[in-house]
């Protein structure tokens, strides 16, 4: 062969043994890193699905337990089968209850303003998981953190008002000092009638040298009276959780008297409210007179729709009374507060009627407790009822002026949550830390 044909075979050969060992080992150095990448990557996606999925599972829990309050979620978690509305129960595989031992006292007794409810294997897209939710009003009552730090104090100056304390004049977030957190559906809120009043007598005032910041309710010959009409409609339409919305038509008309003169205003409000929360804030009449007269509240529910009232005596910071003075005016303030087209199943009260707006230091007698309870009547269809189903504002049944008090009586109107869920299992093993996929946190003003 010559020599130039064996540069020609040369040039047709394969790799050695050698070469292909080494290519295959540059190979495996260059692709099993990017395997490993690929693999994390995928068990990465994997969980942050879980995790999407957890958390879009934790805010809808949320979403939906803003809707009710304690005792509503008590009554929910504890007949199921009758109704259950926070979250779709079609995705709940396992459980719905109360959990009462996994917090408690030095009694070993569940503690005050604290629940727990869970759920188990709710699933979403395919993957279950169980919820472990916590509601805790301690630290909004008396004594808790959020009550030692507001500004808010109490009659003696000194000491906070609890926002769910009984006799709070202010349920909430309705508050008249922080205008942007009012939650306007389904509120009433009288105004202040300082201006009115003056512009209505002002000629009479001057020409006794009154001025505007010198009305007062303590006026020499000035009187009034007023009543309220409140009249409850079906809208003919629902909120998107399919709750009835009404409308309510309040009419108030004053009548106020200066020397002989008699003036009277009419203002007419309208609001609408779905799940029959309607919130009803006003001043009492000795605010603005020397009477002592009674005030008429009158509901008409016209279409004798579900209905939950919140009645509360505002204290009227425009008129400056001592304690002294407040407490001689709320004992002798009255209220006549009559219901029509009502059951006395579908109608909740929840008010301060019946409790003194004065500190209960500054009532004279030692012990002597804030309850005025011949101040307030209630009237069903024209028959005078006691056993109503009326709250103080906290939520506690009022056993003084309501029906007997039930397993349901807390219903604090302020408290914190959380939302955690967990991998499913974990409901039957206690709701350990380690099986905790997301936890989210909020709160409820009202």
């Amino acid at each position: 062969m010559t020599g130039e044909n064996k540069q020609k075979l040369n040039k047709n050969a394969g790799f050695s043994l050698v070469e292909l060992l080494i290519a295959i080992t540059i190979l495996a150095i260059i692709v099993i890193p990017l395997l490993n990448v690929f693999l994390t990557s995928n068990k990465l996606n994997i969980k942050s699905r879980q995790t999407l999925r957890a958390t879009t599972m934790a805010q809808d829990i949320m979403e939906g337990l803003k809707a009710y309050n304690i005792d509503e979620l008590k009554e929910q978690f504890k007949n199921p089968s009758e109704g259950f509305y926070v979250i779709d129960d079609s995705i709940i595989k396992g459980e719905i209850k109360e959990e009462f031992s996994l917090e408690v006292d030095e009694h070993g007794d569940p503690c005050e303003g604290l629940y727990y409810f869970s759920l188990s294997k709710v699933t979403l897209q395919g993957t279950e998981y169980d919820a472990l939710i916590k509601v805790d009003a301690r630290e909004y009552m008396e004594g808790g953190s959020h009550t030692n730090n507001q500004k808010n104090m109490g009659a003696d100056g000194s000491t906070p008002v609890a926002h769910n304390n009984d006799g709070i004049a202010k349920v909430g977030n309705v508050n008249n000092n922080d205008k942007k957190r009012v939650n306007k559906d389904g509120l009433f809120e009288e105004k202040d009638m300082h201006d009115e009043i003056w512009k209505l007598f002002k000629e009479k005032f001057e020409e006794n040298d009154i001025e505007e910041d010198e009305i007062c309710y303590n006026l020499p010959g000035f009187t009034g009276r007023r009543t309220f009409w409140v009249e409850i409609e079906d809208s003919g339409s629902k909120d998107e959780e399919n709750n009835i919305i009404a409308d309510a038509t309040i009419k108030t008309e004053y009548e106020f008297s200066y020397e002989g003169e008699l003036k009277s205003i009419i203002k007419t409000d309208v609001t609408s409210f779905s799940s029959g929360n309607l919130y009803f804030f006003y001043y009492p009449q000795y605010f603005y007179s020397v009477m002592t007269d009674e005030d008429n509240i009158e509901v008409d529910n016209k279409d004798n729709l579900d209905l939950c009232m919140t009645i509360v005596k505002q204290i009227n910071e425009m008129v400056k009374l001592t304690d002294a003075q407040l407490s001689i005016k709320e004992n002798q303030y009255r209220v006549i507060a009559k219901f029509k087209n009502c059951d006395a199943d579908n109608l909740k009260v929840r008010t301060n009627l019946g409790i003194n707006l004065v500190n209960s230091k500054y009532l004279g007698a030692e012990g002597k407790l804030p309850e005025v309870p011949n101040q307030v009547t209630f009237i069903l269809n024209g028959a005078e009822r006691h056993d109503l189903n009326i709250y103080d504002l906290s939520g506690v049944r009022n056993t003084s002026l309501g029906a007997a008090g039930t397993d349901d009586e807390i219903t604090e109107l302020i408290y914190d949550v959380e939302v955690a869920i967990y991998q499913e299992g974990a409901a039957a093993g206690g709701f350990q830390d380690e099986d905790k996929k997301i936890i989210i946190e909020g709160s409820k003003n009202n």
